[in-house]
Order: C-alpha cells, then structure tokens, then sequence
C-alpha cells in the first residue's frame, strides 16, 4: 500500500416493506410534495406582493395553517415534523439560489 491510498468501501441496502408500509410511505410522499408546491407558491406571491420572504419559521406556521385548514386537512395525517422537514430543504434551497 502506498503512501496516500484511499480505500472505499461501499454498502448496499434494500428496504423490503409490505404494502401497508409502501402506502403509508406514498402518502407521505404525495403530501410532502403538496406542501413543497404550496409554500412555493406562496413564497412566490409573497414575491410579486412585494413582500419579505419568509423564512423557516414562517412556513412552519403556514403548514399548520394548512394542516387545520378544511380542504388539505389530510395534511394532519403525516406527522409534522416530516412536512417541516420538506420546508426547511425549501428555504435551503432559497438560501443557495440567493447566494449565487
């Protein structure tokens, strides 16, 4: 072995679910992108309103918001923290665009 040799070492997993867990899984999947596509467009009203962006904590208020509204109040099935979770890659990706 030679001075400065780099070894890697890789793993592969696969997830083996049923198809409850696939559904729960989709759910989620489908409500995150919901919530992705809501606070964007916000966040671009917002924008042609001529008002601040909001950052990380304003979204999370909106999805509550969402989250007690009547017509996306399936949202409240997907834990909160999975819906903050797509908000803070939200604002992240934001925070990137701004900097470029």
């Amino acid at each position: 072995m030679s001075e400065g040799s780099v070894f890697h070492r890789a793993y592969r997993y696969r997830l083996r679910s049923n198809r409850k867990a696939e559904a729960v899984l989709r759910r989620w999947a489908g409500c995150s992108r919901k919530v992705w596509n809501l606070a964007l467009a916000e966040q671009q009203a917002r924008r042609e309103r001529g008002e601040k962006y909001a950052g990380f904590a304003g979204m999370c208020q909106w999805v509550t918001t969402w989250r007690k509204a009547p017509e996306t109040a399936y949202l409240a099935e997907v834990p909160v923290h999975v819906l903050q979770n797509v908000v803070c890659a939200l604002d992240g990706a934001v925070q990137r665009l701004r900097r470029h």
